[in-house]
């Protein structure tokens, strides 16, 4: 029965890795609340996965922190608890710090910072009170590596980073986990097919790569825990090409 399936929220779910995510999930016996921008793409990966039962879509701009709550009590209202939340809404823009205005590093930073933070702040009590519970924050290679004209991005998930690692020192009594993954360039609507083509020497990984991590993450059991994934191809594309699922 439905309401004996697990409860997942993913932000960013509509495309790409969220969209990945979803799937999977849905393939391994969860029940989803589904946020993001576009209601239409929502609604009809929601409608592939089985219909508002099985993934509900909720529509929110996480840029906008009163939506993040509206979103989070919708979940509620709908699920009643939550056993997985995965941070993966995100953007980027690649744009010089001296001429980046600082009205797009602070959207920046609210989306791919504080907008998880206020997520798992917002559940995390349901969590608690269902006896434990599963954060897991899509972070990026870049939180340590860095890259050019993208600080803003960088400075969150650097700080997605450490938000990870301190929220599970504060609630590991509680029984949340927390698991940051780290994936390296990922094939996305941000990062187009045309870009690896064009460095051939890129690594690349899919969705589908990273949405398996997820799973990974909420498969184990109360006596384990993974607490950093840090993702990227094991060899050079000259010696497996890319290859879709």
């Amino acid at each position: 029965m439905e309401k004996d399936r697990k409860t997942a929220v993913i932000t960013g779910a509509s495309r790409g890795i969220g969209r990945a995510i979803a799937e999977t999930l849905v393939q391994n016996g969860y029940r989803l609340a589904m946020i993001a921008r576009n209601r239409a793409d929502l609604d009809e990966l929601s409608q592939r996965l089985g219909g508002y039962v099985i993934a509900l879509p909720i529509s929110a701009d996480l840029t906008d922190l009163k939506n993040v709550e509206t979103a989070c009590s919708s979940v509620l209202e709908n699920f009643g608890t939550v056993d997985l939340l995965v941070n993966n809404a995100g953007s980027i823009y690649f744009e010089p710090s001296v001429s980046m205005p600082v009205e797009r590093f602070e959207e920046t930073i609210r989306l791919n910072l504080t907008a998880p933070w206020l997520m798992a702040r917002l559940l995390i009590p349901a969590m608690i009170k269902a006896g434990g519970g599963t954060v897991v924050n899509i972070v990026s290679m870049s939180a340590r590596d860095g890259f050019k004209n993208a600080a803003a991005y960088c400075a969150s998930k650097a700080g997605l980073s450490g938000l990870t690692r301190a929220m599970r020192e504060e609630f590991k009594e509680k029984g949340i986990k927390f698991c940051e993954i780290l994936p390296g360039s990922t094939l996305t609507s941000e990062a187009p097919e045309k870009y690896f083509k064009d460095n051939p020497e890129a690594e690349i990984l899919l969705p589908e790569d990273v949405a398996r991590a997820v799973l990974a993450v909420a498969l184990q059991g109360a006596h384990s825990a993974i607490r950093t994934i840090e993702l990227t191809r094991p060899f050079n594309r000259k010696v497996a090409p890319l290859i879709r699922p």
